[in-house]
């Protein structure tokens, strides 16, 4: 039993003393913040060196000087849980500040209607709180009808945008025909007067011959 509890010991402290193993410079385990506050840094200085550029830097020292301790393996799990703790806190501070400003912004929207109201003639004792959720669904009802307006806008501007592009596929396979903007143009026929000896013949045509044959003779134009 003492032989099995020095062993264990024995390992606990080997395990211990490999937390901080180093791989390029860096502990293993540990981000480089948390070098730094191994080496006694607070969390100002940090903060103040990553807002200078210095960073890095001051990394690079610690690394170089051996100001971070091997083996001290009850620190790093004492930094890593103040990192936790310390994330979770800066987390429900931002959630209280978002919660805040939504809270001052709903107390202005309700002030603002409140006033409305009381220039209406309307006080806390007499129907302010009935005239405030009029107003408030009035404003409701309003946006609601220019979002309805302005989806039908978008809606009118897409068919047109898509008809203008139907007319075009249209205009370019008229052009692919090559008979695009070519107009069909009706066939004047005139009356053509022939001598063919003694008789006068008179045809209809595009165009005149100068001669023609008729009943085997040659006939010319008058």
């Amino acid at each position: 039993m003492k032989n099995l509890l020095a062993f264990m010991v024995l390992f606990l402290f080997v395990t211990s003393c490999t937390n901080l193993q180093t791989v390029g410079g860096g502990a293993v385990g540990l981000s480089r913040t948390d070098e730094l506050l191994m080496a006694g840094y607070t969390w100002e200085q940090i903060e103040q060196a990553k807002a200078n550029g210095q960073f890095n830097q001051l990394v690079k020292q610690v690394r170089a000087s051996g100001a971070i301790q091997r083996g001290d393996a009850q620190r790093v799990l004492q930094i890593q849980n103040e990192n936790r703790q310390r994330k979770a806190q800066a987390e429900a501070q931002r959630q209280e500040r978002i919660a805040q400003a939504q809270q001052a912004q709903y107390n202005a929207y309700i002030n603002q209607k409140k006033a409305t109201c009381k220039s209406y003639g309307y006080s806390e004792s007499n129907g302010m709180a009935q005239c405030v959720e009029r107003e408030i669904n009035a404003e409701r009802a309003r946006l609601n009808a220019q979002a309805a307006q302005q989806n039908r806008i978008n809606q009118e501007n897409f068919q047109r945008q898509q008809q203008g592009l139907r007319d075009l596929a249209d205009i370019f396979g008229k052009m692919g025909e090559g008979n695009y903007g070519q107009q069909q143009q009706e066939k004047i026929e005139k009356v053509c007067v022939y001598i063919c000896d003694f008789e006068t013949v008179t045809t209809t045509d595009s165009i005149c011959p100068y001669q023609i044959s008729y009943k085997g003779s040659v006939c010319y134009q008058d």
